[in-house]
């Protein structure tokens, strides 16, 4: 009974020590290309990036890519985020939360790529270009006639042929509410589909005018006096992540086993002590997976059976538990999983390749004990 208080008051001095995370601040250097005057970024642990925007940058992107040799475009972006100016904001830095963990010793690319409001006389010659060409483009395709209304190809063919005229139209330009042209309506296309290339005969000329309608509605919300153009962009290749130490996960609680054959033990709970793998690493997984682990090790005591004799276990003459444990407030791990027991008769324990399995159930508290020595350091200016 001692030993179960001194554990529930270990429990208790563990939990009052939990404090909430916090987000920590880096700067980046666009003239130097570094973070934090050459620091590491930090590990397993989210951050926010500030840095300077000039007056007429209206938008700040940023993304995350793998690094390596063998990184091309097509890779998948880790990560991205953006800041976007607001209309009275005049503030020469932008804030960029990164709410993406790195991994320790691990190298990342990032990229940075300010853009400015494209000039009000190149957007409205650029608006009327594409005007022009889409006008021509649904005269050819999908041409006037007061008696029938028919594509001229399939209707994802003109489809296409629309979003590659505003893409090729608008080249690296992106707008400032939708970054990128997301395509057309759905409503457009229901509308095409019904269309196809058999036509439509129920009036003619007013379907189409409303399918006109429709296109310029969507290309509108693109190319509108919100398109922007690239201002300046910085790449920082093959940047580190502060080094981190491999951590051991240690428990201390307290536990035991019941089962029908074993209800005749005078005593058949102990503290233990053992180790943690869990299933995955804390920052990379749902809560379920990051909180569960498989648990291993040994009671410090050994149980008493009815009859006196000591129930230990094989080879450590100490029972040994393996189990799955979930973890709970943080630093607390509930353990369920099976006992290997030996039982001394006259001070002869059983055949060590013929031991006894019960259930195990524990609680315990688990502390991270970091292994392995280090500091971060600097990097030479880029």
């Amino acid at each position: 009974m001692k030993s179960l208080q001194i554990i529930l008051l270990f429990f208790l001095f563990i939990g009052m020590q939990s404090v909430n995370a916090q987000y920590k601040t880096v700067l980046f250097d666009e003239t130097e290309l570094q973070f934090n005057q050459g620091e590491p970024l930090p590990a397993d642990q989210y951050f926010i990036i500030n840095g300077y925007a000039n007056p007429n940058v209206e938008l700040v992107r940023f993304y995350i890519q793998k690094t390596g040799f063998n990184r091309n475009a097509t890779d998948p972006i880790l990560f991205e985020n953006s800041w976007k100016r607001s209309k009275n904001n005049k503030a020469l830095i932008f804030e960029l939360p990164v709410n993406y963990a790195l991994k320790g010793n691990v190298k990342y690319d990032f990229f940075f790529e300010h853009y400015t409001m494209l000039d009000s006389l190149k957007c409205t010659n650029l608006k009327d270009t594409i005007s022009l060409q889409l006008t021509e483009y649904i005269n050819k395709f999908l041409p006037e006639n007061k008696n029938k209304l028919k594509l001229k190809k399939p209707y994802k063919e003109f489809l296409e042929g629309l979003r590659n005229i505003v893409k090729n139209g608008t080249g690296e330009l992106h707008n400032k509410v939708e970054f990128n042209f997301a395509g057309f309506s759905t409503e457009l296309n229901d509308k095409l589909k019904k269309i196809g290339r058999s036509g439509n005969s129920k009036d003619p000329v007013k379907k189409r005018e409303q399918i006109i309608e429709l296109i310029n509605r969507d290309v509108e919300r693109f190319v509108n006096d919100d398109l922007m153009v690239l201002y300046d962009e910085y790449k920082l290749v093959r940047y580190p992540i502060e080094k981190t130490s491999n951590i051991l996960s240690v428990n201390l609680g307290f536990g035991g086993t019941k089962t029908q054959e074993f209800n005749r033990f005078a005593d058949s709970s102990s503290p233990f002590i053992g180790l943690s793998i869990p299933f995955s690493s804390r920052q990379y997984s749902n809560a379920f997976v990051k909180n569960s682990a498989v648990s291993f090790g040994i009671a410090l005591q050994n149980y008493t059976n009815a009859e006196g004799n000591t129930v230990t276990g094989p080879i450590i003459k100490r029972p040994i538990y393996f189990a799955l444990g979930y973890k709970i407030f943080r630093v607390i791990r509930i353990n369920a999983g099976m006992h290997l027991l030996s039982v001394e008769e006259d001070g002869i324990a059983e055949p060590v390749e013929n031991p006894q399995i019960a259930p195990f159930f524990g609680l315990s508290a688990e502390l991270d004990v970091w292994v392995g020595v280090g500091k971060r350091k600097k990097i030479r200016k880029r």
